[in-house]
C-alpha cells in the first residue's frame, strides 16, 4: 500500500512539474527586476506560508494574480523554482556551486517567504560548509535573519577557532558590540591570551578616532593575568594605546604585579576562559557541627584525639552548589587561614599545626608548628612569607608577629611586635606592609587599624576605624579594605589614603564565624554563629568572680550555670544572607542558605577546573 501511494505522489509531482515547464494552468506570476515567472498558486501556497497567507487575505496580489518582489534577484527566485517543481532539493548539490552572497539571499527569502523547506536546506548547508573564511560572515547572516540555528553553528565555528579567525581582515569589520561580544564569551578557545590582546589592538587601531574610546572596555575582557609576564612588560606595558589611559595603565598594572606576586592571588577578582582550565573560587573551612554533637552512644566514649572538625567547600557564589573537597583533620576550631598563590594555608589547634592545601594535589599537607600554640590570632601572606598576628598564648595576649617562609618551609621565628596586642582582629596584606582591624585589647573591642611593616620588623598605629571593632572579617580590593565586624557595622579603609569610612550597617547583627565573598561591588555576608543569646545569657548567669568567704584563699567563681550548660543553651549556626552593595552602602536580605553553617575561615584560591 505504501509503495503505491508513494508512486501516486511521485505521479503527481512529476504532473506538476511537466505543468509548469510547459506554462500549463499556471495561474499566478512573480515579477522581478529582471525577469517576470509564471507558476501555480497551489504550489506557492503548499510551501509558503507567506503565499498562502496572501491568498487567504484578498489581498491586491490575490485578483491581480501577480506580485513584485523587485529587491530578490532573478537567480534567487529561479534556484527557488528550481528547487520547488524539479525536486533538485534532495540532490542539492548544485548548491555548493553558489556564491556566499547567492546563498545568504536564499536564507534571506526563506525567513521572508516563511519557506520551511528552503531554510532547512541552507542551514545544512550553512553547517557542513562553515570554515574560518566564511563563519564570521554567517553569524552576522543569522543575526540579520533572526535565523538561530545559522547564528549558534557560527558563533561555537568562532569560539572553538578563534586562533585561525585573529588573523582574518573580516574581525576588523565588527562593530564594537560584536568584537565585545566575542572576546568577553568564557567559552573563546585561545592557544594563549596573547592572541585576544592583538586583535583589541589591531581592531582599535584600524579606526582609531572612531573606536579609541572603546580600547578600555574592550581590554576588561581580556585575560591580562593569564598573559606571559614577559610579553605583559614587554609589549603590553608600554604600548601607546595602554600609556595614554590611565585606567588601561592600572589594568596592566595590575596584572603584572598579579604574575609578580603570588600574595595577591586572594585580593583580586579574576575570570579565566574555559581553555585555560583555571578558576577563582572561595574556599569556606566549615564547622563539622554534625561531627561533634553528642549522642547518647558518644556520651561516654573517650575522646577522639584526631577527630575531624572542619569541612573544607568550594563555593563559585554563595548560592551555586558548594563542593566539597578533602576535609581538615586534627585543627580545632579555632583558627586563621590566608593563600598564598594557589595553596591554602591553615594554623590553630592545641599543637599550633600549620597545614597546607596544595590544591594542585588536592590535599592537605602538614608543615611546621608554631613556636607557641595561639588562639583568636590572624594570619596573611606576603611573597614567600605568612605571617601570624595577635591572638593569645594561653591566657596571655600575645604581641608578637610570627614569620614562616614558604620557599625554605623552616622553622617559624619571631619576625617583631605589634603596638597593642589585640585578639580576634582581622587583618589584609598589601605589597610588604600588614593592616590589622579592631579586636580586643585589655577585654575592650579597639578602634584602631594598626600597621606592621614587615621590612623595617616595627608596628605603628596607621589610623582609627569609626567605630570599636571586637571581631570581624576583613577582605582586600586593590588599595580598599573591607572590614565587617559583630555588630554589623562595615567600614572601609582606603589605604592609600590613610582614612577610614563606615559603609553600611546590617541591622540586629550580633555574631561572629560568619563568611565574607565580594564580587563586583556586591558583598555576600553568610551564614555565622548567632551571639545576642549567648550574651544574654552570660549577662543573667555569670556574675564577678568572687571567694567563697571572705577568709578563704579560694577564688573559685560561683556560678548560677555551668559552662556546660551555657555551652548547651548557645546557638551554633545561622543561615541567614545579607548582601551588601559596598558603593551604595544599601543592604538587602538574601535567600537563606539550605542549611546553617559555622564559617571558621573564608579565602579565595586559584585552582585547576580538572580537579573540580
Amino acid at each position: 500500500m505504501g509503495e503505491i501511494i508513494g508512486s501516486i505522489s511521485d505521479v503527481v509531482y512529476r504532473g506538476i512539474r511537466d505543468l509548469w515547464e510547459q506554462d500549463a494552468c499556471t495561474d499566478f506570476e512573480i515579477e522581478t527586476a529582471g525577469k517576470t515567472f509564471r507558476c501555480h498558486k497551489v504550489v506557492l501556497a503548499a510551501v509558503s506560508d507567506y503565499f498562502r497567507a496572501m491568498f487567504n487575505s484578498g489581498m491586491k496580489e490575490t485578483e491581480l494574480n501577480k506580485a513584485k518582489f523587485e529587491d530578490i534577484s532573478t537567480d534567487t527566485f529561479e534556484t527557488l523554482f528550481s528547487l520547488i517543481y524539479s525536486q533538485n532539493h534532495i540532490e542539492d548539490d548544485h548548491l555548493k556551486q553558489k556564491s556566499e552572497e547567492e546563498m545568504t539571499e536564499l536564507l534571506n527569502v526563506a525567513g521572508r517567504l516563511q519557506i520551511s523547506f528552503l531554510k532547512d536546506i541552507c542551514i545544512n548547508h550553512f553547517e557542513s560548509t562553515m570554515s574560518t573564511n566564511n563563519c564570521v560572515e554567517r553569524w552576522k547572516a543569522g543575526q540579520l535573519f533572526l535565523c538561530d540555528d545559522v547564528r549558534e553553528f557560527a558563533w561555537e565555528y568562532i569560539l572553538e577557532h578563534f586562533d585561525e579567525i585573529a588573523n582574518d581582515d573580516i574581525l576588523m569589520t565588527l562593530e564594537f558590540e560584536d568584537i565585545l561580544k566575542i572576546i568577553s564569551d568564557e567559552k573563546l578557545k585561545v592557544s594563549n591570551e596573547e592572541t585576544v590582546w592583538r586583535t583589541i589592538k589591531k581592531w582599535v587601531n584600524t579606526e582609531l578616532d572612531k573606536r579609541l574610546e572603546h580600547f578600555v572596555s574592550l581590554l576588561r575582557e581580556c585575560r591580562l593575568v593569564a598573559i606571559d609576564k614577559n610579553y605583559l612588560t614587554d609589549k603590553i606595558v608600554f604600548d601607546h594605546l595602554v600609556r595614554k589611559n590611565d585606567e588601561a595603565s592600572d589594568m596592566v598594572r595590575d596584572a603584572v604585579r598579579y604574575n609578580c606576586h603570588p600574595s595577591l592571588h586572594g585580593n583580586v577578582e579574576l575570570k579565566f576562559r574555559a581553555c585555560q582550565k583555571k578558576k577563582i573560587s572561595t574556599v569556606v573551612l566549615q564547622k563539622n557541627i554534625d561531627n561533634i554533637k553528642e549522642t547518647p552512644e558518644t556520651k561516654f566514649m573517650p575522646r577522639v584525639k584526631d577527630l575531624p572538625k572542619i569541612q573544607v567547600k568550594c563555593i563559585q557564589s554563595v548560592y551555586s552548589p558548594w563542593s566539597t573537597w578533602p576535609i581538615l583533620t586534627t585543627v580545632e576550631d579555632n583558627i586563621a587561614c590566608c593563600t598564598h598563590g594557589n595553596s591554602v594555608y591553615v594554623t590553630g589547634g592545641r599543637k599550633g599545626s600549620l597545614k597546607e592545601f596544595k590544591t594542585s594535589k588536592m590535599k592537605w599537607v602538614s608543615r611546621s608548628d608554631m613556636v607557641a600554640p595561639l588562639t583568636g590570632h590572624t594570619m596573611v601572606a606576603t611573597d614567600g612569607y605568612l605571617y601570624v598576628i595577635g591572638g593569645r598564648s594561653g591566657y596571655d595576649p600575645n604581641a608578637n608577629v610570627y614569620v614562616w617562609s614558604v620557599e625554605d618551609r623552616g622553622e617559624w621565628r619571631i619576625d617583631g611586635d605589634i603596638m597593642a596586642p589585640v585578639i580576634g582582629a582581622s587583618s589584609v596584606a598589601l605589597d610588604d606592609k600588614i593592616y590589622i582591624f579592631g579586636g580586643e585589647l585589655g577585654r575592650q573591642p579597639a578602634d584602631c587599624v594598626q600597621l606592621y611593616d614587615t621590612k623595617t620588623n616595627s608596628g605603628t598605629i596607621f589610623c582609627n576605624l569609626p567605630a570599636p571593632c571586637q571581631w570581624s572579617r576583613a577582605l582586600c580590593r586593590g588599595t580598599d579594605a573591607y572590614i565587617v565586624s559583630s555588630c554589623g557595622d562595615v567600614v572601609t579603609v582606603d589605604i592609600e589614603e590613610c582614612t577610614s569610612k563606615h559603609i553600611a550597617s546590617i541591622p540586629d547583627f550580633d555574631r561572629k564565624n560568619f563568611g565574607v565573598v565580594l564580587k563586583q561591588g556586591k558583598m555576600h555576608i553568610f551564614g555565622g554563629k548567632d551571639l545576642s543569646d549567648t550574651k544574654q545569657l552570660l549577662a543573667t548567669s555569670l556574675p564577678l568572680k568572687e571567694p567563697m568567704n571572705s577568709d578563704s584563699e579560694d577564688e573559685t567563681p560561683v556560678f548560677a550555670k555551668s559552662l556546660k550548660e551555657i555551652n548547651m543553651t548557645e546557638k551554633t549556626a545561622v543561615s541567614d544572607v545579607y548582601i551588601i552593595d559596598v558603593n551604595s552602602g544599601e543592604v538587602k536580605n538574601g535567600a537563606a542558605l539550605p542549611v546553617p553553617v559555622e564559617v571558621l575561615g573564608c579565602v579565595n584560591v586559584i585552582h585547576s577546573v580538572a580537579l573540580d
